[in-house]
């Protein structure tokens, strides 16, 4: 049985590769599929499932020809362009999924939702519709505008009907480079106009001082991200204009692959500092003293694990019913996967925090460890079908994991404990039902991975070091407290700082 995602992820592809080596016009009056690279399928509104797309679109029959309500998924290193009806052009970045609207005129199109991601609209003059994150609403009119948007779901495992993972603030960042558009925050109702020259950065928990729009330059920040070809987006009016526009893009050289996050949405939090554990020369010691203590105890001295020698996933990858797999997902994340006995072949895909079940059915343990290689955060799921359901057990015991609906904005709480999400493949619907602890087998409890042996055996040989050092700097330093009489009232402390004996 194939697992196909179904959510809708939206950002900006940069790089496309050529469909043929001479200018083609854009059919502007049809909503359909114009350029793809790397793995992209398509699944229409009445099929169970995704087929993949052929990369010669000229090949690729009515796949490539868009109603209302059909999926476009692009997977890891791919992209898919698409030309909406009369509207305007919008080009889907990779591990993505675009929905079509089921309204597709000039005069009135269905909002589009984006989770994640950076999306590049050029509208046509007199297209009105509406774009719609988590945190804001963006109404538009015949324009050229960005949206930048953190998913408030860290998504960690994805199977038919579910997405699983751990929620975050998120935030959205619009931003304006020809018309106008109006941005009302979906919490607080709160709107404001922004101009050409306009950016707002939002989150979904707003305060009163955050609503501010900022200034900056539409055609340099285009020039910046893309290149001058795509600036000249701006001038574009019409359905021709913007198709003669796309025809200049597809043949050039220079627009080459690359995403960009402002760094008003993607902030980076600074870890705090811990390592003055001495200040000043307090009790008499010497400066090389304090520096022997102050380098054996910082934080730079304690063992961190290196994970750079493990390399993440980035492609498809099979499991197999007789053993445990694992990869590195990045950032400190291991997987150990394994199919189902009446599933034979369990086939995943890296998202950009986790796993996505492409094929088969079977079990997963998901990791993420510290510096000292102690567990953050674990994952345990049991995916197996039945008939025309597909049910993921999930262990939920700190009550950290939260869940959604593909396509949905809003984020939920998984119930806590163990429980199956059961989803008809037939119906398209899931509910959630307690389980019994036995639906989670003692295979995922008891699993150990074996890529940390490394990082283990290496934490030891460093951590005896470190003890050694500390030995003979507690010698040394206590030593000296001992012989100066003015520092005997500050030994005390000093003692139970550094736990000498």
């Amino acid at each position: 049985m194939n697992i196909k995602k179904s959510a809708l992820l939206l950002s900006f592809t940069a790089a496309m590769s050529l469909l043929n080596n001479h200018a083609f016009a854009i059919d502007m009056s049809t909503s359909q599929i114009i350029k793809t690279t790397g793995k992209v399928s398509v699944k229409k509104t009445n099929a169970a499932d995704f087929k993949k797309l052929n990369s010669n679109l000229k090949l690729a029959g009515s796949l490539k020809n868009l109603n209302g309500g059909d999926k476009v998924r692009t997977f890891n290193n791919s992209t898919a362009d698409l030309a909406l009806k009369d509207t305007c052009i919008l080009m889907v970045k990779e591990q993505s999924i675009f929905e079509v609207p089921q309204v597709l005129t000039q005069k009135d199109l269905k909002t589009l939702l984006a989770q994640q991601g950076s999306i590049l609209f050029k509208v046509a003059k007199g297209s009105n519709f509406q774009v719609q994150t988590a945190d804001v609403i963006c109404g538009v009119k015949g324009t050229m505008f960005s949206v930048t948007i953190v998913d408030p779901l860290n998504t960690i495992l994805e199977t038919p009907g579910l997405q699983l993972g751990y929620a975050n603030a998120g935030g959205t960042l619009v931003e304006v480079y020809e018309g106008e558009v109006e941005v009302t925050h979906r919490k607080s109702n709160q709107k404001k106009l922004l101009k050409a020259g306009e950016k707002l950065f939002a989150k979904l928990e707003l305060k009163k001082d955050e609503w501010v729009s900022a200034a900056f330059d539409p055609k340099s920040t285009l020039r910046s991200k893309y290149n001058d070809v795509v600036s000249s987006y701006i001038s574009a009016k019409d359905i021709k204009a913007i198709s003669d526009v796309y025809d200049k893009i597809g043949n050039s050289n220079e627009y080459t692959s690359k995403i960009y996050y402002d760094n008003e949405v993607l902030r980076k939090i600074n870890d705090m500092d811990t390592s003055k554990y001495l200040s000043g020369n307090k009790y008499g010691i010497t400066k090389s003293d304090l520096t022997n203590v102050t380098t054996v105890f910082s934080k730079g001295e304690k063992y961190k694990a290196n994970f750079s020698r493990f390399t993440p996933l980035d492609n498809e990858k099979s499991f197999y019913n007789n053993s445990f797999g694992e990869v590195y997902l990045g950032n400190s994340t291991f997987a150990a996967c394994k199919a189902s006995q009446n599933s034979n072949k369990l086939l995943v895909e890296p998202s950009s925090n986790g796993l996505i079940f492409t094929e088969g059915t079977g079990l997963v343990k998901i990791d993420t460890f510290n510096d000292k290689l102690s567990v953050i955060n674990e994952f345990l799921a049991n995916v197996y079908s039945n008939g025309d359901e597909i049910i993921t057990v999930v262990r939920n015991n700190n009550n950290n994991l939260s869940w959604r609906e593909p396509g949905v904005l809003e984020v939920q709480n998984v119930p806590n404990g163990d429980n199956a999400y059961i989803y008809n493949t037939n119906t398209c619907k899931g509910y959630w039902k307690k389980v019994s602890s036995e639906e989670i087998s003692d295979e995922l409890t008891s699993y150990s991975f074996t890529s940390l042996n490394s990082l283990k055996q290496e934490k030891e040989r460093v951590e005896a070091q470190n003890k050694a050092k500390k030995n003979e700097a507690k010698k040394s330093i206590t030593n000296k407290v001992k012989n100066n009489e003015n520092v005997k009232k500050g030994l005390g402390k000093l003692k139970g700082k550094f736990k000498f004996k």
